[in-house]
């Protein structure tokens, strides 16, 4: 709904002056197009000294992702698999933590850096170390996340694996036995692992 309808009409007496219907001159007969940002349309009909109805268009903009009240994102941290990881990213705001919804309300884009000027590369996705995402409101909301506001938590941490919880094979680990064992005489191996 637009925060107030404010409706005039010109003089006839060549005056110049307008004069403003107050909300006895007129009714809401319906709001179309009004959910969303973009352009909506209010429906008015007159009543007492008016009769007929108007169509009014009205605007309706887009929010700034910063003023959203108790804003919150919420990023696991991720354990290395050798593909890339990218986890799920929860924004949420409001009393009763209200969700936003990933690609519909933001989107996402991944940096090496706080300052968003180093991208992410695929290794950078797959290897240990931290990654922070940018957060950009689309569709009924703009901007970019400031990350001062939610305390540096746009980021995840790509932990290392402990190989002790993988399973390793060690292919073409076989060598004749010598008194000497040295590195040179152990012949090439693959270690595969599985998690």
């Amino acid at each position: 709904k637009p925060d107030g309808i404010f409706l005039t009409y010109p003089s006839t007496d060549g005056s110049g002056d307008s004069y403003t219907l107050s909300a006895s001159d007129y009714e809401i007969k319906e709001y179309k197009d009004n959910r969303n940002a973009g352009t909506a349309t209010v429906i008015l009909a007159g009543k007492g000294n008016y009769t007929g109805t108007q169509t009014v268009v009205f605007t309706i903009g887009r929010k700034s992702i910063n003023d959203l009240q108790n804003l919150a994102v919420s990023i696991p941290n991720a354990i290395y698999t050798s593909r890339k990881q990218l986890p799920s990213v929860t924004v949420t705001y409001g009393a009763n933590n209200a969700s936003l919804a990933g690609e519909t309300d933001f989107t996402l884009e991944y940096y090496t850096n706080e300052s968003y000027t180093a991208k992410a590369t695929d290794a950078n996705l797959t290897n240990a170390g931290t990654i922070y995402v940018k957060i950009t409101g689309v569709n009924n909301y703009k901007d970019v996340l400031d990350s001062a506001r939610i305390l540096g938590t746009n980021q995840y941490v790509i932990e290392p694996r402990d190989i002790r919880e993988t399973v390793v094979s060690l292919e073409g680990m076989t060598y004749v036995y010598s008194d000497i064992l040295t590195e040179t005489k152990i012949p090439e191996f693959t270690v595969r692992f599985q998690y």
